[in-house]
This record gives structure tokens, sequence and C-alpha cells, in this order.
């Protein structure tokens, strides 16, 4: 039996999936992290959790403080334990992995890295930083020496791996698991039986759903003015749910637009996910310019899996455009370009149900199952 320590700051769904997996297989596992976001399945129950700092989304200061908060509690806590474990970090926060290499260095302690965003290459293309900085030059420097460290190096999609690969040459222990759905949980459910689309009075209408982080690199400008363009049109509402940098803006645009058909709501609890989701008939993926090959939403699988045609604003070079363009599971627009998702969302209901027929069965390709293969490749 191993011991391995999990450090994650934001353990969702997906990862949950993960530590139970572990679990079952008699492996000795804890989990140190700054919040547990369930879903269909709770931690297994010999999984042991330790609470360090969570994670504030809601402003720019307080991110990077909590980001730099909770690998240094962590390195505190592990500097106190026996030295018989191994290590498996996850890129939230950004700092985390590179505990591998200290501890590494220090101790030899084996360690395996899962990398969700790519770090400081997403501050580089948001404009954050140059390449010619001192941040980025340093940052590149770890990152070089905790992928060559590390025992294996995970992924969710072969854009962001070409990414990794540019850091070091050790390639043969990268990996790339894409990210999944419970398909179980996460089901079509017909507007009639759903009581979420009969509260918010969805039944009779096309439903545009965005759910998710409001994050400033999100383009959900273009959505409310498409909204806008559309307000005339009484069959088509707009369904905003989430939180983030960006909800004040959102909420301001749709006051002064007068958008009566846009819903803004809060986060809703995990339970209603289901229902919420299931609600829409056109999901809304956004993909900021500049993160093409450095994030894969997992609300695009969810999506997939409730039934929703995708539509993905993003570039046509991202990993997202060629997932929707290879299963043929929806639109893919160019952020910006509110004239030509009015134009899309106009188009007749039919190709919508040829979209949402093939997302629901795709979505079978990316189930629970994927969460194996971490623990068969370590």
């Amino acid at each position: 039996m191993n011991k391995y320590i999990f450090i994650n700051q934001v353990t969702g769904p997906l990862f949950i999936d993960i530590l139970n997996v572990f679990s079952r297989k008699g492996e000795d596992v804890a989990l140190y992290t700054g919040e547990v976001e369930k879903a269909s399945k709770e931690l297994h129950e010999n999984v042991k959790v330790s609470y360090f700092t969570k994670y504030r989304r809601n402003n720019a200061v307080l991110r990077i403080l909590t980001w730099l908060l909770f690998p240094f509690l962590t390195f505190i806590k592990l500097l106190l334990l026996k030295k018989d474990y191994k290590l498996f970090l996850v890129t939230n926060s950004p700092f985390t992995p590179f505990l591998g290499s200290i501890f590494y260095k220090m101790f030899k302690i084996k360690f395996y890295v899962l990398v969700y965003d790519i770090y400081p290459d997403a501050l580089v293309n948001f404009n954050y930083i140059s390449k010619e900085s001192f941040i980025y030059k340093i940052w590149a420097r770890i990152n070089k020496r905790v992928f060559t460290e590390a025992e294996k190096v995970f992924t969710i999609s072969d854009c962001m791996a070409d990414i990794i690969k540019s850091y070091y040459n050790k390639h043969d222990n990268l990996r790339v698991i894409h990210n999944w759905v419970d398909t179980d949980f996460i089901k079509p459910i017909k507007k009639e039986d759903n009581w979420f689309a009969k509260k918010y009075n969805q039944v009779d209408k096309l439903t545009v759903i965005y759910s998710g982080n409001m994050g400033a690199t999100h383009d959900l400008e273009s959505l409310i003015e498409a909204a806008k363009i559309l307000k005339n049109e009484s069959g088509i509402n707009f369904l905003i749910i989430g939180d983030g940098v960006k909800k004040e803006k959102i909420e301001k645009m749709v006051i002064e637009y007068e958008l009566n058909n846009v819903i803004l709501l809060p986060f809703q609890p995990a339970e209603v996910i289901p229902f919420s989701m299931a609600c829409g008939d056109i999901g809304v993926v956004t993909l900021g310019t500049g993160a093409e090959g450095l994030s894969v939403p997992s609300k695009t699988y969810y999506m997939m899996a409730a039934g929703n045609a995708i539509l993905a604003i993003a570039s046509k070079d991202s990993e997202l455009a060629k997932i929707c363009n290879k299963y043929q599971i929806g639109k893919v627009i160019e952020s910006g370009n509110s004239e030509q998702i009015s134009k899309f969302l106009l188009s007749d209901t039919t190709v919508f149900e040829n979209f949402s027929n093939i997302s629901r069965k795709i979505s079978q390709n990316f189930t629970p199952k994927l969460a194996e293969e971490y623990f068969e490749s370590l």
C-alpha cells in the first residue's frame, strides 16, 4: 500500500473521482484542499481531508494572496510529517507544483503533477506579463525543473501537452487524460418534467445557458450584446448562472439594455445542477483570446451530457473549437461577434436538435472511467 497526499486547492467532482479510485484500490489517501465542491458523489470514507486556505476568485488581490497562502501552509504541514508519502500536485493554486521540486530536492519524495492551467503562459497570453519579464523567466525555469523531476505529468488536452513539452525534453512521463462527466448524474430531462425549467418559465422557450465562473477572460459581453439584438424574440431566453469578477459588469449591461430576456442567477447547489444544465437547449462555453491551448472548460462536458448544443465563443484554433468541430456538437464563433451569435440562435430548431443528440451521444466517451487511468498510469 502506498501513501499518497493529493494537493488541490479547489477539489471538484472530477478530482473526487480520482481520489475515490485510489482509495477503492486500497491506497492510503490524504487530501489537502481549500474546499470540496461535491456533485453526484461523496468522497470515499477512507480519504483523510485537511483544509487550508480557500481560493477567493472575486478579487484580484485576494486571488493572488490565497494562491500563495495555500501552498505555504501546505509546505509547513508536509515538513512536519514523516517522509513516507508520494505527492500528487494540481495546478490549483498555480504555485502548488513548486512543492514537488522542493520536496524532491530535500527528501527525494516522488511526485506527480496534474496541469489544469498552464502558468506563466496564461499570464503572458492575457498580457499581464511578457516573456522578457523576470517573473516569466524564473517561473519557466521552475517549470522545467518540476516537469523534469516529476514521475508523471498529466494534462487534459493535446494542445496543453504541446505547451508543456516546450519546457523540457523528458516527454515519456507526459500523459493526456481528458476531462469527463458523470453521465448518470447529468443527463437530458424534458422541460415539461424539469422543475427548474418550470420555475424560470423556460418550458416553451429556446434556452441559451451559461453556467460557471464569470472570469475576466470570459467573453460574456458578446452574449449580452446578442441578447440585446434578440430582445424582441419572445421565444429565446438567456439564463446566466454563476459569479466572478465580471458579474457586476454583466448586471449593469442587462439593466442598461433593459433585457427582459436575460435571467441572472448565482451558483446553484450541487443537487440543482442536473436540472439547471438540462434546462438549456444551447450551452455556452467561452474561452478568452490567448487561452486557446491553455484550458478546456470542464463545463463543456457537463453541457454535452445534458444534451445541450454547444455555442463555443472561442478562437477557431482552440482545443475547445477542435472538440466542437471534431464531434459536430455545435457552433464555434470568434469572440466579439454578437451578430453571428444572434444569427446562429435564430437557426431552425432542427439544427439544435441534431447538435443535442450528437452531444449527448459523444459525452459517453468522457465518463468517470477515465479517472481510473490516473491510477493505472502510476
